[in-house]
């Protein structure tokens, strides 16, 4: 009882121990800006020369990451895996060969039994000759699976190489150039068409340069967005992210910072503005305001 009412006497005097931790240190940053991941857009060329058989996008389409958006002239292409599969299911050799070790283990099995029988039948030179074409005949076994399994190998290689004929986004985003076109000629690595990246988007800030040292590679980001003509929750405005560089040049007092976020709904587009919530490692608790007018508050 007398434990209880000392208990009682130290809350009322000390007051309950804080069970609560200090939460990381905010830095807000406004008046930021959404621009491309790639200023000039992903230039998707071939890994192979050839003729353009086919673009099947244009301008302002949309086109999904790994999505085929055209092809190459493949029908040599086609012609060398046929040729190639039909060598690669051709077994004759590995059948030939069994066939020859069949008999050649025969004609072993009978010398050595006639000699066992009536020892000196068959010289020993004619025995080392049959246990010779015995071994040689396995080892031919041996050499026919090995060169079908090159054979398969190689129908491997052409069948990707019949895949290379595709032009393929690497990308998820937006068509904004076909620089060639059906039936032109192209070199390997000569680019074809030119997608603007959607899928993720940077967002750049200005900071005082008093927080410089505190930003680093890496540090979670959350980038607030309010669409024109949408409206949408307050969970939805939010796009995570991190941050990927830090000016070190420093103009009028302030730094450049940024970051690359996930386009998670497709909304985000180039020159939205934005806030940036970038949450420092170090420092004490509490959320600091800044904008680019060099006002923290």
């Amino acid at each position: 009882m007398w434990a209880a009412s000392l208990f009682v006497v130290a809350v009322l005097w000390f007051g309950l121990p804080s069970l609560e931790t200090d939460p990381p240190e905010i830095l807000s940053v406004h008046d930021c800006k959404v621009y491309a991941v790639e200023r000039e857009g992903i230039l998707i060329a071939t890994k192979i020369p050839g003729f353009i058989d086919h673009i099947d996008v244009q301008q302002g389409d949309f086109v999904d990451r790994d999505q085929v958006i055209g092809r190459l002239d493949d029908e040599e292409a086609r012609l060398a895996v046929e040729i190639q599969d039909v060598r690669a299911s051709n077994d004759i050799n590995i059948r030939y060969a069994q066939a020859a070790h069949a008999v050649a283990s025969a004609t072993l099995s009978k010398i050595l039994e006639a000699n066992t029988r009536l020892p000196g039948t068959y010289p020993e030179m004619e025995i080392e000759e049959a246990r010779l074409e015995e071994n040689r005949t396995k080892l031919q076994i041996q050499q026919a699976e090995h060169n079908r399994l090159l054979e398969s190998l190689e129908l491997h290689r052409v069948k990707l190489g019949l895949q290379w004929h595709n032009i393929v986004s690497p990308v998820s985003g937006i068509v904004t150039d076909v620089v060639r076109h059906t039936g032109e000629a192209v070199l390997q690595g000569e680019t074809i068409v030119k997608v603007l990246r959607t899928d993720r988007y940077r967002v750049e800030g200005m900071v005082s340069v008093e927080f410089y040292e505190r930003i680093h590679r890496g540090q979670p980001v959350e980038v607030h967005i309010n669409i024109p003509g949408v409206e949408l929750s307050v969970e939805d405005q939010v796009y995570r992210g991190q941050v990927v560089a830090a000016s070190p040049f420093v103009d009028r007092g302030q730094v450049i910072v940024v970051a690359e976020v996930e386009n998670h709904d497709g909304r985000l587009r180039p020159l939205f503005d934005a806030q940036m919530e970038v949450h420092l490692v170090d420092g004490s608790s509490g959320v600091a305001q800044y904008r680019s007018s060099g006002v923290v508050k």
